[in-house]
């Protein structure tokens, strides 16, 4: 009866600390839930602020001869909006004008041409992790970096590759293009 005592004390301290917390101890383990902060802050009308190209260049036949050059560019005259839905719809509308900078040996030439909506951003269903947004229009699905969300302010970041005039020479534009947006709701 002597040994029992002492291995009877230790069993009983030992129930009485891990039953001093009032918390269940939970052995489960748990899937962490796909990232989906500040869905809502998306949520709203977005008014095109300002665009900016960059790591582009234009392909283009001189001649017969391919030609590749770096090319810069910025935008203008923005008439383009973007809505989000709570019922996860994305609609793009409007245009504004692209200003392109081709440089070719020690001659820049540049051009502008209308930018419409439905050229660099897709209309359909919208899902998003912090940093991606993946619009879904049931034929193609276009993944656009979120570089900065708030309540004032949307900058996204896409490669495009479009086809543009310069100086009456059709040429192929891809790059990075920065969207800059604020609310306008």
């Amino acid at each position: 009866m002597k040994q029992l005592n002492p291995f009877l004390f230790t069993f009983l301290c030992v129930f009485l600390l891990l039953s001093c917390d009032n918390e269940p101890i939970d052995f489960t383990e748990r899937a962490e839930p796909e990232p989906m902060p500040e869905a809502d802050l998306i949520v709203g009308n977005w008014d095109l602020t300002e665009v900016v190209l960059s790591d582009a260049t234009a392909s283009f036949d001189a001649g017969g001869i391919p030609v590749t050059a770096p090319v810069t560019g910025s935008g203008s005259n923005y008439d383009l909006q973007l809505i989000f839905t709570e019922e996860m719809k994305v609609t793009a509308t409007g245009s504004y004008l692209q200003n392109v900078n081709l440089i070719l040996g020690n001659q820049t030439y540049d051009q502008q041409q209308e930018i419409q909506a439905g050229d660099v951003l897709n209309s359909g269903t919208w899902s998003r992790t912090e940093s991606q947004l993946t619009i879904d229009t049931g034929v193609q699905e276009q993944e656009i970096n979120i570089l900065e969300l708030n309540e004032t302010a949307l900058q996204l970041q896409l490669t495009i590759t479009q086809m543009q005039t310069i100086q009456d020479i059709p040429a192929t534009i891809t790059g990075i293009l920065t969207l800059n947006f604020s609310r306008s709701n």
